[in-house]
């Protein structure tokens, strides 16, 4: 009889560690499904700023939402690529994740120049190759946007770049939100005469712009 209960108590110890097991099995398996959705970076301050050569900056720092436990907490920017001794375009970035790991990067465009503030390219340029209109923009002084960096009747990526002379034009690498990529420019030139003005460069991301230079005509 003894050895019949022993035997009935290990059986109901076996099966116990077996549900268990199986308990433990089971919610190592599970996986959790979510949406893909991202933070928002607000920037406080101007959206840009332009200083002279020589001049302090001082960010004014941002703030950030997460879309996924609603809090808002304050962030600061990255600042130490900004060189106030050198006339260019710099950027502050700005990146935050939310509770799901999903990332968000924001720059926010600092030129440096000595450019009058009444000078002002704004308008619409005309690609060489393709006929393609693009608008600029003055956003500060000095610093400009372009609405179409590519000059492409499809792809609508806007990009920033500084004037420092009639003849000197700065687009730096810089984050496009549209490709979720940093692209580079290069072969970058300016001219400004009384008749006419003119810029052009390559976009180095080959991957959807090729590798040609693009010429843009004041209208």
């Amino acid at each position: 009889m003894m050895k019949k209960n022993i035997l009935a108590i290990a059986l109901v110890a076996c099966c116990l560690m077996m549900v268990t097991s199986c308990k433990k099995k089971e919610s190592q398996d599970v996986s959790k499904t979510v949406k893909v959705t991202y933070p928002v970076i607000i920037l406080k301050g101007n959206s840009a700023y332009s200083i002279a050569t020589g001049s302090s900056y001082s960010d004014p720092g941002a703030k950030v939402y997460d879309d996924i436990t609603k809090d808002t907490t304050q962030i600061t920017g990255d600042a130490s690529g900004v060189n106030t001794s050198a006339e260019g375009l710099y950027f502050v970035k700005y990146s935050a994740t939310n509770a799901n790991g999903f990332e968000t990067t924001v720059l926010r465009p600092v030129a440096v120049t000595n450019m009058p503030a009444s000078f002002n390219i704004s308008g619409t340029y005309q690609r060489a190759e393709n006929g393609q209109d693009v608008t600029v923009t003055k956003i500060a002084t000095g610093l400009f946007r372009t609405d179409n960096l590519g000059g492409s009747p499809s792809l609508l990526d806007p990009a920033y770049f500084v004037i420092k002379s009639d003849t000197t034009m700065d687009m730096p690498n810089q984050f496009v939100v549209e490709e979720n990529n940093f692209i580079n420019f290069t072969d970058v030139a300016f001219h400004i005469d009384p008749t006419d003005t003119t810029y052009e460069y390559k976009v180095d991301f080959s991957a959807v712009y090729g590798t040609s230079l693009r010429h843009f005509t004041h209208n």
